[in-house]
Order: C-alpha cells, then sequence, then structure tokens
C-alpha cells in the first residue's frame, strides 16, 4: 500500500475543489537507474520514457515531475504560474542533452516522434515545409553549445 508523503487541498474560484494526494508510488521513476535506462535507447524510446507516448501505462518522468509536486503544478492549465515548473523543466532539458551528449553525432538533430497520442496523427519534421527563417537558421536550437545559448550541464 501506498504511503502518502504529501496531502495538499487546493481551493480554486467558481467552486472547484482540487485534492493532490502524492504517493511513494512515484519515487522508482526518480532514481538514477531509471534514468540511466532509458538514456541508453533510441529517441522513440527516450520520447516513451519521458512522457509516455502513444499511450500511458504508467506514469512517465515528465509528467509525474509535474504531479509529484502537486499543486499548480499538477494542473496542466495552471503549471506555468508555479516557479518549480521552470526548474522541473530545466531538470527535463537536461536529461535530453545527456541523451543527445551520449551519441552527439547521431543524437543532435534527432527530432521526429509523435505530435499526437493517436497513431494515425504522425509529422515527421524534415517534411515541413516552413523553415524557421528569418527568425533563426533552421535547427539553431538543436545544440545548446552554439550561439544564442552557449550553456551546457
Amino acid at each position: 500500500m501506498a504511503r502518502p508523503i504529501l496531502s495538499h487541498c487546493q481551493h480554486m474560484k467558481l467552486g472547484m475543489h482540487w485534492n493532490f494526494l502524492i504517493t511513494e508510488d512515484l519515487r522508482p521513476i526518480f532514481t538514477q537507474a531509471n534514468i540511466n535506462n532509458f538514456l541508453s535507447h533510441d529517441y522513440d524510446n527516450l520520447w516513451n520514457s519521458m512522457d509516455g507516448f502513444p499511450f500511458k501505462t504508467a506514469p512517465a518522468l515528465h509528467d509525474s515531475g509535474h504531479g509529484f509536486m502537486g499543486g499548480d503544478m499538477a494542473s496542466y492549465y495552471t503549471s506555468t504560474n508555479d516557479p518549480v515548473f521552470y526548474l522541473h523543466h530545466a531538470g527535463v532539458d537536461r536529461i535530453w542533452w545527456q541523451w543527445q551528449a551520449a551519441n552527439l553525432n547521431m543524437r543532435l538533430n534527432q527530432i521526429q516522434g509523435k505530435t499526437s497520442p493517436y497513431p494515425s496523427l504522425r509529422i515527421h519534421y524534415a517534411q515541413l515545409p516552413a523553415p524557421f527563417q528569418p527568425f533563426a537558421p533552421n535547427v539553431v536550437g538543436m545544440d545548446i553549445r552554439n550561439e544564442p545559448y552557449c550553456y551546457t550541464y
């Protein structure tokens, strides 16, 4: 039986009442062994481990971070109100970079994947006709070590 480590009630306008109960069931998701496991896989497996597409059978790392915090973070509509949102997504970005850096030549520009949880709706980004120009050269954002970002984890 899962033991609660935090119970949080949040009262919202319009008579809505949300009760967020966090349990230790999520703890295995956040282990270094679990993260190392999905860092060793291809893009689709990384994506599935992070977000659980195409269909979630268990909590995935990204959404578990939102659920673990509870409150505004647990809501799709209000999560950006919580300053922790940005810390959480910095952590998700760090894991993405670790995955890329493990095989940079092969993984730096891998962005193909699902844009919907439904298998029939799939986009291959290489086929998109609209480039990012004039705003930025194509795929400039894929390598965080270069301009305009110039950072690393």
